[in-house]
């Protein structure tokens, strides 16, 4: 009966202790559960933090910076240094301050209301100042070209404070014959300039028309101006280079062979350009 006893409280024994360690067994398995379950809430978490950080819908004013203006390839360029000028052949070409006399040709008209015509001095060609009380002081130089004007090109000298404008003009016709008989001038392209702006027109019977105007900074010393035309398109070149290119429709049929060059001023308190050189092609 001892033996007996013995043996079974042993057995029972033996079962509480594997009772106790499948217990430990399911406790740590649940531990590392919970474990891991808190790992990948951290993870998703910091995650989601990351998220948060990214740029959001809101305005720029309140999480981005707004984009840096740039120019649009759609923005229109009619003008800048990169506009090609096409290129015509001189045919007249003079350098006054080098000692070059007149061009080929050429012929000269003065207003009454100039004190002397125009001539050539040891600084280029002008003529004098207008009388006091007139207000219409012109004088130009006018060439004919062996074919229709595509080119004109002048350096001009323009007296401080206060000086009068300098021309480039292409005609049908004589535009000197025209004045002295006291016609209307022949159609034609007549480009304006002063010391710091410029006006290209044309002349037809209806009257002038204004194709482009431009200013540019007044510089000491001599300013360099051309104008070229390729069929109706025409080109203004200032003193610093910038093209300007515009289209006028049967401008080619509005110009002929004659060139000239000349000065303007509105009153005797202006004094006269100095052109230094010219060039027609």
């Amino acid at each position: 009966m001892s033996v007996g006893y013995r043996v079974r409280v042993t057995g029972v024994r033996e079962t509480g202790a594997r009772s106790v360690q499948y217990v430990v067994l399911l406790l740590l398995a649940a531990g590392t559960v919970v474990l891991c379950y808190l790992a990948l809430t951290r993870e998703t978490a910091a995650d989601s933090n990351l998220v948060r950080d990214e740029p959001s819908l809101a305005t720029p004013t309140e999480s981005s910076t707004a984009p840096e203006p740039s120019a649009s390839a759609a923005d229109p360029s009619p003008s800048g240094e990169s506009v090609k000028v096409p290129k015509v052949p001189d045919q007249r070409l003079a350098d006054f301050t080098k000692g070059d006399d007149l061009p080929d040709g050429a012929v000269t008209y003065d207003s009454p209301s100039n004190v002397s015509r125009m001539r050539l001095t040891d600084t280029g060609l002008t003529h004098g100042a207008v009388e006091d009380g007139a207000t219409d002081g012109l004088g130009l130089v006018e060439t004919e070209l062996e074919s229709d004007v595509r080119s004109l090109g002048f350096r001009v000298l323009f007296p401080e404070p206060s000086s009068g404008s300098a021309a480039l003009m292409a005609w049908e016709s004589s535009a000197a014959e025209a004045l002295e008989a006291g016609d209307p001038l022949p159609s034609g392209m007549r480009f304006v300039a002063t010391p710091g702006t410029w006006t290209l027109s044309m002349v037809t019977e209806g009257g002038e028309e204004t194709l482009a105007e431009g200013s540019f900074e007044a510089a000491t010393g001599p300013l360099e101006f051309r104008v070229v035309r390729d069929g109706d398109e025409i080109f203004v070149v200032d003193p610093t280079g910038l093209v300007t290119a515009v289209t006028k429709a049967r401008a080619g049929e509005l110009v002929g062979p004659f060139a000239s060059w000349g000065l303007v001023e509105t009153g005797p308190d202006e004094a006269p350009a100095v052109i230094e050189s010219v060039r027609a092609g």
